[in-house]
């Protein structure tokens, strides 16, 4: 038993209309730059910031050191200033 799909239409007594070639219409392409120039921009603002960390990684020991002489010479500063007060009401 074979099973047979009746069909309803016979395709070929129908004429569809044939499609006309028609003149291509070449389209002035704009290109738009902006999303490079973005991108320029932000690896640019990359390059800054990773600039700033590699110097701030360069002269973080000198800084530190730096800073340690600066607290030392106020501690020294505060007494020797506490030492003649002293010294000057006595």
């Amino acid at each position: 038993m074979s099973l047979i799909k009746p069909s309803l239409v016979d395709h070929s007594l129908i004429k569809y209309p044939k499609k006309k070639a028609t003149k291509i219409q070449q389209k002035i392409v704009k290109q738009d730059n902006s999303k490079f120039y973005l991108n320029l921009f932000m690896i640019f603002i990359l390059c800054i910031g990773g600039y700033a960390l590699y110097y701030r990684m360069q002269n973080k020991e000198k800084e530190r050191k730096e800073l340690e002489a600066n607290i030392i010479f106020l501690d020294q500063y505060v007494n020797d200033s506490l030492n003649t007060e002293v010294n000057n009401d006595k």
